[in-house]
């Protein structure tokens, strides 16, 4: 991901918590991480995006699961949903 461009994020984090992966579920637009956090905004066309033969948007999460996100984590997550929303866009796909 190109970090120098100037993307909008669509997605938020904004429940205060541990920050513990424990699972990861997607429902109504949340991408819940433990009982009581979520990004919040992800659309299911983000969620289900598919590059090649993996979903980026719920791997990269899936892949953590045990781990405590820090700050860097949860920007990173928030521009690989902003990434895949406008690369949707360019290709018309939404």
């Amino acid at each position: 991901m190109d970090e120098t461009l100037n993307l909008p994020l669509i997605a938020t984090f904004d429940v205060a918590g541990s920050n513990q992966i424990e699972f990861v579920k997607y429902d109504n637009g949340k991408v819940w991480i433990n009982d009581t956090q979520y990004f919040n905004n992800v659309p299911q066309s983000v969620w289900d995006h598919y590059v090649g033969a993996y979903q980026p948007a719920r791997l990269w999460l899936q892949k953590r699961v045990g781990r405590r996100l820090d700050f860097d984590d949860v920007n990173w997550y928030l521009r690989i949903c902003a990434t895949i929303w406008a690369e949707q866009e360019i290709r018309g796909e939404r």
